[in-house]
């Protein structure tokens, strides 16, 4: 009995020194002039864009802690992306070796402003080019070499789990009017991607409303080759708001419209493969051939499986059932 308590004795003291050792360790390796020094300049070159950061606290159970972090336009003129929080979770044994590895992002409130120019650029085109350059050039953004800090103790970027809460997207579009931009917001943005890696696939769920509307896609991505299949829904989204959209498709004008998806999609960009359901409500549209019979408070339900081919541009219908207000067509 006392060999085992004596056992038991000297693996609590082992624990609670390997727990000091840790916090000592944290605390030398991971401090604020080490993180600005090191990952700061990184994400300035991968980004090409002057990046601001506000305090910065380290412990050893929560992580790291980034506040008011700001990235701003290529130019330096607006505010691309900004965040309350930033939290960065690091592996604990790594530090025994005086090694720091961060394997989590966690993004609280970041704010993104996306824009489209009237050349249909968007102010994020130039950081596609460079991914795509990079990823021709990099086996894999999961496995970074270590970056070296002045000090030399590296700090490792193996990003597994990415998590994004109560984000918010401004869109702004210029393409049909450069003078005074549609605008378009997606709030509530919730993201969760984990265990990723360029080769295989990557769990990834998303919910957000989009002008008021709920959507959620829940699925698998690849990004290398780029694809993914994903389960997606939309409830009672106002068609209206983005009326200047269909002007050039609509057969007349349009005065109501709510829209309701559930669908399924898989594919590539080069070819994406639907099916699911798509409902039509509140339908109120004048006609261009016939406006004195307009249509009021119509329904149109779409039941559809279909295929389409980018390169091209053909749209394979494998089937498609309509419902309109109870007169039902199929083919």
């Amino acid at each position: 009995m006392k060999k085992r308590t004596k056992i038991f004795s000297v693996a609590a003291a082992v624990l609670v020194l390997l727990i000091v050792v840790l916090i000592v360790l944290a605390n030398v390796l991971i401090t604020p002039e080490r993180i600005k020094g090191t990952l700061l300049p990184l994400a300035e070159e991968k980004l090409h864009r002057k990046i601001g950061l506000g305090t910065i606290e380290v412990s050893l159970l929560s992580g790291i802690e980034i506040q008011g972090l700001t990235i701003y336009e290529q130019d330096g003129s607006e505010i691309f992306v900004s965040t309350d929080l930033v939290r960065l979770r690091y592996q604990l044994l790594p530090l025994l070796a005086m090694k720091v590895v961060i394997d989590e992002i966690r993004l609280e409130k970041p704010s993104i402003r996306i824009v489209r120019f009237d050349d249909e650029l968007f102010n994020f085109s130039d950081l596609m080019v460079a991914a795509e350059n990079e990823t021709n050039q990099s086996e894999s953004t999961a496995t970074q070499k270590p970056s070296d800090t002045q000090d030399g103790a590296p700090i490792s970027l193996l990003v597994s789990n990415v998590l994004v809460q109560d984000g918010q997207l401004i869109f702004l579009d210029h393409v049909l009017n450069n003078k005074v931009p549609y605008r378009y917001e997606v709030s509530s943005l919730q993201i969760a991607a984990k265990g990723v890696s360029l080769s295989g696939k990557v769990p990834l769920t998303l919910q957000c409303q989009l002008n008021g509307s709920h959507l959620t896609l829940d699925g698998d991505v690849n990004l290398q080759p780029l694809g993914g299949d994903f389960n997606v829904e939309l409830q009672n989204l106002d068609v209206v708001a983005f009326r200047p959209y269909l002007q050039n498709v609509l057969p007349g004008k349009l005065g109501g419209l709510k829209l309701n998806l559930k669908s399924t999609v898989s594919g590539t960009p080069g070819e994406i493969s639907l099916k699911g359901t798509l409902s039509l409500k509140e339908l109120d549209l004048i006609l261009d051939a016939m406006p004195d019979a307009p249509l009021k408070n119509a329904r149109l339900d779409a039941d559809y499986d279909l295929r389409f081919t980018r390169d091209q541009e053909r749209l394979q219908l494998q089937h498609l059932g309509l419902d309109y207000n109870g007169i039902k067509v199929n083919t």
